[in-house]
C-alpha cells in the first residue's frame, strides 16, 4: 500500500505536467491558425529598413519567420467587460522579403497595432476555454489518481 502511495506522489504531478504541456501547445496552434484564417486577406504595411521602401506583406509571411526586434510599452484596454492589458508597439520588425532589396532584410511592421486590437478580441474566448480545460481536466486527474491511492 506504501509503495502504491510513493508511486502516486511521483506520477500524479507528472500527468498534471503532461497535460498542462499538451493543452498550452494545442492552444498555441489553434490561436496561429485562427489568426491566419481570420487575416488571410488583411495586407500587413512594411517597410524596409534597408531601403526605406514600403511594401505589403502577407500574414504567412509574418509567421514564417521567429525573429523579432521591438521597442514597446505595456497598456490597459479593454475587451468586452474584461480589462486586459497589452501590449502596444512603437516600434516591431521582423524579417520579410523586400522585393527592391530581392532578399529578406529586417522590416518595420507599420500596423500591427491595429491588427493587434482585431485579434485580441479574437483570441480572449479561446484563452478562458483553455484555463477551463486545464482546470476541469487537472480536477479529473486528481480524482481519479485518488481512486487508486
Amino acid at each position: 500500500m506504501i509503495q502504491i502511495k510513493i508511486i502516486a506522489i511521483f506520477v500524479i504531478p507528472i500527468m498534471l505536467f503532461i497535460w498542462m504541456i499538451v493543452n498550452t501547445v494545442y492552444l498555441l496552434k489553434k490561436m496561429k491558425n485562427m489568426i491566419k484564417e481570420k487575416n488571410k486577406d488583411i495586407k500587413l504595411i512594411v517597410r524596409c529598413e534597408k531601403c526605406n521602401n514600403e511594401h505589403n506583406a502577407t500574414i504567412d509571411e509574418f509567421f514564417s519567420t521567429h525573429m523579432l526586434k521591438t521597442k514597446s510599452k505595456t497598456i490597459s484596454a479593454n475587451v468586452g467587460t474584461l480589462g486586459v492589458s497589452r501590449t502596444y508597439y512603437n516600434y516591431l520588425a521582423k524579417k520579410f522579403y523586400c522585393p527592391i532589396c530581392n532578399k529578406k532584410t529586417w522590416s518595420e511592421l507599420k500596423n500591427y497595432n491595429e491588427l493587434a486590437i482585431k485579434n485580441t478580441k479574437l483570441i480572449v474566448p479561446l484563452i478562458l476555454k483553455y484555463f477551463a480545460k486545464l482546470i476541469i481536466g487537472g480536477g479529473v486527474i486528481f480524482l481519479v489518481s485518488k481512486l487508486f491511492i
